[in-house]
């Protein structure tokens, strides 16, 4: 049985390990990359999906410490048809700059020639 987090909680202790095992059915988790005790080795990304009946779109803009990325994807459920772009982004550290929280408001983008990603978080709404 896993245990349930229902309340705001630290993800990390002092030392680096998970202060918390478990799930949440919503973010409770407090991150702080800080904590984080191999920061070379850090990976972070920001990815939705939206679905419907018939589509279903991905979208994701990441920070693996050497290289990052940003990638939309389109799936046509119906006929299989998929069609993805991606730009990958050699030494992110400066050019993608991950937020501290998930909740904190934040604009991500990723962009170069036609690809152009931008994820806007507002709080309580996002924009992609």
């Amino acid at each position: 049985m896993q245990h349930q987090i229902t309340e705001k909680t630290k993800l990390l202790t002092s030392c680096g390990n998970v202060a918390q095992p478990g799930y949440c059915l919503r973010n409770l988790y407090e991150y702080n990359r800080n904590q984080v005790k191999l920061p070379g080795r850090l990976k972070e990304w920001d990815f939705y999906q939206i679905t419907n009946e018939r589509y279903t779109v991905q979208a994701t803009i990441a920070n693996i410490s050497i290289v990052g990325a940003g990638s939309l994807t389109i799936f046509d459920r119906t006929t299989g048809e998929r069609h993805s772009a991606m730009l990958p982004v050699l030494l992110p550290k400066e050019k993608i700059k991950m937020p501290l929280s998930a909740r904190a408001p934040s604009v991500l983008q990723v962009k170069s020639g036609s690809f152009d990603l931008k994820i806007e978080n507002l709080g309580t709404v996002r924009n992609i």
